[in-house]
């Protein structure tokens, strides 16, 4: 009888071995989610590092910095038709999510050297010059400009209506910029800290494995979902309160091919999903956040490393490409279909340093319709992260002098091309 069991139990444990052979993965995928999960993720970041490994925005992220706050060494070439050729040698430093911008350094003329000091944010802007100020601050509020101008004695008679208002259009231009630059730099930020430990804190909780499809390659393919979530009860330490996020992983061959994530906070919600296809080093990825998405193609070869990042925001779709040579730095751009624009970027031991004799090039490829057409004739920047911005005190407008209007009208304001006709 023992016996007759025995030849009974051997097809039967034969039958089983070999679905475990077959099925090994899927069954893995459905007791342990979390190990196959950390092996695909982990295959994912080597795919991710090998593409980016040659990239030009690995030289600009080391100089990246969350608020935004950069100090910039600025060496500009510029034509007036006031003055002519004028150089720039100026430090720059920003404040993002202040929104504010400093600069000092001087401006040189064929007659004359002027040492100049610039404060902008979104509520004033200010100028100093130790040559035609003795160092004080003189400083414009946009709000109060038409009104303020006005209450200098005597100049509301010499200023026309018309004038005035030209002017004030400059000056709601200028915060509009201020405003617009400094807040599009800086972006909602998790440090890579925060994201492994999110992730780690998701990957403890139990994970929901389902089947699902994708479309790769143009085939819809079956694939398996693994979701996540989590809220602040549960990640006390990561989430707050009334945060939520929820998560997820879609596996196919072992290899992690989308993630979908979808996060709330009270009223806000934030949602997107990035595709990395079977081959995350050479495939084209696809990013979605909100109602932005983003495409990204790269090709290598010959020392250069070329990008192409398609960007659909609000119904307008940008084309961004660009061939960068990571020995020579020499770097051409393109939006849209343009002539290319040539420049030149290479690392330094802060950050990086861009150089371009084709500025008009570059601002004509993002000049928005009735902007300024006055451009640089050639600009080298070199940029890190991190700056001391201090807001300075300064006399309004509506407490100059008429000398102090004149001075500053001749002396700074035509090194923007400001004059009084």
């Amino acid at each position: 009888m023992k016996k007759k069991m025995l030849w009974l139990l051997v097809p039967l444990l034969a039958a089983v071995a070999v679905v475990l052979v077959l099925f090994w993965d899927a069954i893995l995928l459905y007791a342990a989610p979390k190990t196959v999960l950390t092996g695909a993720l982990t295959k994912l970041y080597g795919q991710l590092e090998e593409r980016f490994t040659g990239s030009p925005l690995a030289v600009l992220a080391q100089s990246y910095d969350p608020e935004g706050c950069y100090t910039a060494q600025l060496q500009a070439v510029t034509e007036n038709t006031l003055l002519g050729e004028i150089r720039y040698d100026m430090t720059v430093q920003t404040d993002g999510v202040g929104h504010r911008l400093y600069a000092e350094g001087t401006a040189e003329t064929a007659d004359k050297d002027l040492d100049l000091s610039l404060y902008l944010d979104g509520d004033f802007l200010a100028v100093s010059s130790a040559d035609l100020l003795k160092g004080a601050w003189y400083g414009i509020t946009y709000d109060s400009f038409s009104s303020d101008i006005r209450s200098i004695p005597l100049l509301q008679y010499v200023l026309s209506d018309a004038l005035v208002s030209r002017w004030d259009d400059s000056l709601q231009s200028i915060r509009d910029q201020v405003m617009k630059f400094h807040a599009s730099s800086v972006s909602p930020e998790l440090s890579e800290e925060d994201m492994r430990a999110l992730l780690a804190g998701l990957l403890l909780l139990p994970g929901r494995v389902s089947n699902d499809q994708l479309r790769l390659n143009g085939i819809w393919t079956d694939c398996r979902r693994i979701d996540y979530t989590a809220d602040g009860t549960q990640l006390p330490e990561l989430l707050a309160e009334k945060e939520s996020v929820s998560v997820s992983f879609y596996l196919c061959e072992k290899t992690v091919v989308q993630i979908d994530f979808f996060y709330t906070s009270g009223e806000d919600q934030l949602s997107g999903g990035a595709f990395f296809g079977l081959d995350a080093a050479s495939e084209t990825l696809a990013l979605q956040l909100n109602q932005t998405s983003l495409s990204v193609r790269t090709e290598e070869g010959e020392g250069e490393y070329g990008e192409t990042w398609a960007i659909e925001k609000d119904g307008t779709m940008t084309e961004i490409t660009y061939h960068w040579n990571a020995d020579s730095g020499d770097t051409t751009l393109s939006v849209n279909g343009s002539a290319p624009a040539a420049l030149n970027l290479t690392r330094t031991e802060n950050g990086f340093r861009i150089h371009t004799e084709d500025c008009e090039a570059l601002l004509n490829m993002t000049r928005q319709e009735g902007a300024s057409t006055n451009a640089p004739k050639r600009c080298t920047v070199t940029v890190q992260k991190g700056s001391d911005v201090v807001t300075p005190q300064y006399n309004n407008l509506d407490q100059w002098s008429m000398e102090d209007f004149w001075v500053l009208l001749s002396g700074v304001g035509s090194l923007f091309g400001i004059d009084a006709s």
